[in-house]
C-alpha cells in the first residue's frame, strides 16, 4: 500500500517538475481551441508551457501543440488571450499518454472573455426626423425621415450607457432632449429604443376687425 501511494503521488507531479529523460519520453500532439463568448475562434491567443510559448492560435482559434514527457505526467498549458480579452485563470492540464497509431489529436478548449462588447442600438422616434443621436457628448448618428437610426457602441460589461435625442433644433417637439439609459450585458446585444414625440403647435389668435362706431 505504501509503494502504491508513493507511485500515485509521483504520477501526479507536474511535467515541469520532472528532469528530462529522453529515452523514456512519450511524444504527443494535442490541439488547443480558444473560443470567445459567442463560441467563435480567437486568433492570436498565446499557448504556453511554463515560460515557453508553444505558439499562437490561428484565425480559427486553434493551435497544434507538441508535448513530450514521461507517461502519466501532467503538462499545464497556459492561455494568454489577445488584447481586449480576459485570460482564463485555470490552466489546461494535459495528461501525457501514449496514443494508439492513427489516433486523432486530443482536443482541449479554453475561453477568452471579451472585456468590451458590441451593443447595437436601434432607435425609433415617432415624429422625430433628422434628430442628432448624442453619445458621450458627440453626435454618433441621426434619425432618418422616418425617425429611425442605428448606433453601434463598444461598452464594457455591466457599464451603464446613455443616449440622447437632441431636439434643440426642433422646439415644437415634446419632450425635449429625451435620454435613454441602459446597462450593457455580458455578451453582444441588440437593443430597441422607442420615443414618441408630440408636436406642440403655437396657437394663432385672430382678432376680428373692429366694428365701426355709429356717429
Amino acid at each position: 500500500m505504501l509503494v502504491a501511494s508513493i507511485l500515485g503521488l509521483t504520477g501526479a507531479c507536474s511535467l515541469l517538475d520532472q528532469a528530462p529523460s529522453p529515452s523514456l519520453d512519450v511524444h504527443i500532439t494535442v490541439k488547443v481551441r480558444v473560443l470567445d463568448d459567442r463560441g467563435e475562434g480567437v486568433a492570436g491567443a498565446d499557448i504556453g508551457l511554463g515560460k515557453t510559448s508553444k505558439g499562437l492560435t490561428g484565425a480559427d482559434g486553434e493551435l497544434a501543440v507538441k508535448l513530450s514527457g514521461r507517461a502519466g505526467r501532467i503538462a499545464p498549458l497556459t492561455v494568454k488571450c489577445p488584447t481586449g480579452f480576459a485570460s482564463p485563470e485555470k490552466t489546461i492540464d494535459v495528461g501525457i499518454t501514449q496514443l494508439a497509431p492513427g489516433s486523432p489529436a486530443p482536443l482541449f478548449e479554453a475561453r477568452c472573455t471579451a472585456l468590451i462588447h458590441s451593443l447595437v442600438v436601434a432607435i425609433r422616434a415617432e415624429n422625430g426626423p433628422d434628430l442628432p443621436v448624442i453619445y458621450l457628448g458627440r453626435e454618433v448618428a441621426r434619425t432618418d425621415p422616418d425617425g429611425v437610426a442605428h448606433v453601434v457602441l463598444k461598452v464594457p460589461p455591466g457599464e451603464t450607457a446613455s443616449l440622447r435625442l437632441d431636439t434643440s433644433a426642433a422646439p415644437a417637439l415634446t419632450p425635449q432632449n429625451p435620454d435613454f439609459l441602459f446597462k450593457a450585458g455580458n455578451r453582444d446585444e441588440m437593443l430597441l429604443l422607442e420615443q414618441k414625440f408630440t408636436i406642440v403647435r403655437k396657437r394663432v389668435i385672430v382678432h376680428a376687425p373692429a366694428r365701426p362706431q355709429p356717429l
